[in-house]
């Protein structure tokens, strides 16, 4: 049975008609604004070198590239440090499982916040235990830490999107978010 979902904890977003989530040009270009942006996170190396000040003046904004923080190939670093590269890495992999998964169950659109704080948790906590001189975090506990929150962020920012490219489409009374089950 398709009916419209209402506004507030929804369930998975579908095409209209079908029994699991599918393609959607949202989900398209959000997969490949995300590969895209990796591509250019992992290019300084192959630029030319004024190519490659620009890149990085891009991403500069966003990371502070420490030499000693980003992974090298052939002593060039990549646009952004261990812990973004995991972040931004991450997000694809989320845009994929989205289409896989759907939009979600419930109580991840319910506790978003606390999802996303708790995804950083891991995050935090390799920082703070570093900063502390507790332990030092390594490229690999970077990395993992960063792509776990960018696991959720990218979820959410998949789910955003696609909330956004449907929901004109309901207004106009072609409905593109469909309930098809519990």
């Amino acid at each position: 049975m398709n009916r419209s979902v209402p506004e507030g904890p929804a369930r998975p977003i579908v095409a209209p008609g079908a029994a699991k989530p599918g393609f959607s040009w949202a989900w398209a270009g959000t997969l490949a604004a995300t590969l895209v942006l990796v591509g250019v996170i992992v290019s300084p190396p192959f630029l030319p070198p004024e190519v490659r000040r620009w890149v990085m003046a891009g991403f500069r904004v966003v990371c502070h590239q420490l030499p000693s923080r980003s992974f090298q190939i052939d002593g060039v670093p990549l646009a952004v440090c261990h812990r973004c590269l995991g972040i931004y890495a991450a997000m694809p992999v989320a845009v994929l499982a989205f289409a896989w998964f759907g939009a979600g169950r419930p109580v991840l659109d319910r506790y978003a916040p606390c999802v996303l704080a708790a995804s950083l948790l891991p995050l935090s906590i390799d920082w703070l235990g570093d900063v502390l001189g507790w332990w030092a975090n390594t490229p690999a506990s970077r990395t993992i830490t960063g792509g776990l929150f960018g696991l959720a962020a990218g979820h959410y920012l998949m789910q955003a999107v696609a909330r956004a490219a449907w929901r004109p489409r309901e207004a106009a009374g072609n409905p593109r978010l469909v309930d098809d089950g519990p």
